[in-house]
């Protein structure tokens, strides 16, 4: 019974809220995909249609051989983020793996490359291997959305069943 009425307040607290805003989306980003540079072109910018909460955002930079290029902090201003990057080493394309989370709290991710033809004399930072990389951090997000389904499943079925116990019980005392 308790768990069929606390099925029923999430369903309905659910069913009663507002439609949530559409998620950010890249206007731009500098480099663009698939341009091609002779020496390291020094920051990663993503222009946003709306600004994105910074506490969460990453910008990781890749090289053709592993590790990452990027260096000091992601900035942010308004809907823009920055992200520098130190001299780049070998040739070869460059991956810039990102992630954001949304003002209505929705993650949004992206990858683009760039090409560097002329090596480098710069070495990578360490590879970060942190779940808080732009592509590896979305599991959780993705896992999370699964359940709230699961419970919204499981509340609307005790509730389903409820009714029928109820109905169940007033066709034999009735």
């Amino acid at each position: 019974m308790v768990l069929g009425f606390l099925s029923l307040v999430l369903v309905v607290s659910v069913a009663g809220a507002p439609p949530a805003s559409a998620h950010s989306e890249l206007v731009s980003a500098t480099p663009v995909s698939g341009a091609e540079f002779d020496a390291s072109p020094g920051l990663v910018t993503l222009t946003f249609n709306e600004p994105v909460r910074d506490k969460y955002s990453v910008v990781q930079v890749t090289g053709p051989e592993g590790g990452d290029w990027q260096v000091g902090e992601l900035t942010q201003v308004d809907s823009t983020l920055s992200q520098e990057l130190g001299p780049l080493g070998p040739a070869g394309v460059y991956t810039v793996d990102w992630r954001v989370v949304s003002a209505d709290g929705h993650p949004v991710v992206g990858t683009f490359t760039f090409t560097l033809t002329t090596a480098g004399d710069g070495t990578p930072q360490a590879a970060s291997g942190s779940t808080t990389t732009a592509g590896t951090g979305v599991g959780w997000w993705a896992m999370a959305g699964a359940l709230a389904v699961v419970s919204l499943v499981l509340g609307a079925g005790s509730i389903a069943v409820g009714r029928r116990q109820r109905r169940s019980r007033a066709a034999l005392h009735g």
